[in-house]
């Protein structure tokens, strides 16, 4: 996993590493690595030995870092994304408390011309307080 290059073994039966699959007699392994990090590992694995050349290894190096920006870039397109629809929501939630508390202030104005017009005290006063304490 230190390595940024790809780590090729020709011959698992000279090799005295391991990690690799038991059936396998040659391979290429190399860490996806972005922004310093590893991702993620790839790896290549053949049943016959003496299968990897070094225009392999250049290949597999290339095609590993392809793969780990194409990741990278996914993880940070969620990311924006998450966020944006974040964003939305909190903006539909701001609307959505605006509105109401705007159509409730009305309803309490409203409530409180027609208690005075039939002169106060009247459950229409009560009302208008119940409205004025949800607005709040």
């Amino acid at each position: 996993m230190s390595s940024t290059d790809p780590v090729c073994e020709n011959d698992f039966g000279r090799a005295k590493t391991s990690g690799w699959s038991p059936l396998s007699r040659s391979g290429m392994a190399v860490a996806l690595r972005s922004r310093d990090h590893v991702i993620g590992v790839l790896t290549v694995e053949y049943d016959s030995p003496d299968r990897i050349s070094h225009d392999d290894e250049i290949w597999f190096g290339g095609l590993a870092s392809n793969l780990a920006l194409s990741i990278d870039n996914a993880q940070w397109f969620s990311r924006i994304r998450s966020l944006g629809a974040e964003a939305e929501r909190n903006r539909l939630a701001r609307d959505l408390h605006d509105r109401l508390a705007q159509s409730l202030a009305y309803v309490a104005i409203e409530l409180e011309r027609m208690d005075r017009s039939q002169g106060g005290g009247t459950e229409l006063e009560r009302l208008c307080n119940v409205v004025r304490d949800v607005v709040a």
